[in-house]
């Protein structure tokens, strides 16, 4: 598979999510942001089956890879569902918790992002 330059991952992606999937590994973010990719490529269905072309998007080897999608589905991200010798089918599911008006100061009357950087 060439990637071409004109590619891009569709958003909204939630930040959350993504903080999430670094957390658990650096290879671990990769395949969480392929995933959104997918999610582009699929219309905004955050359920789609994986094929080959992923193994190839994100450069990681097929163990850990695998490895990878365990632990996204392990930390409550995805929904992850196999049958042997197939591609898996992945759910991305969405993250609660963050209340979007915490985010703003009134008094201020700018968003606040990630706290005081």
């Amino acid at each position: 598979m060439t990637i071409k330059a004109h590619l891009f991952i569709r958003g909204p992606i939630p930040l959350l999510w993504i903080q999430q999937a670094n957390a658990i590994g650096h290879a671990t973010g990769v395949v969480g942001v392929a995933l959104w990719f997918y999610v582009g490529l699929n219309g905004g269905r955050r359920t789609f089956k994986l094929d080959s072309k992923f193994e190839a998007l994100t450069r990681i080897s097929r163990q850990t890879r695998q490895k990878c999608l365990r632990r996204l589905s392990e930390a409550g991200l995805i929904c992850l569902q196999s049958s042997p010798g197939c591609y898996p089918e992945v759910t991305i599911y969405e993250i609660k918790g963050i209340n979007p008006d915490a985010l703003v100061d009134p008094e201020v009357n700018k968003t606040k992002i990630l706290g005081d950087l």
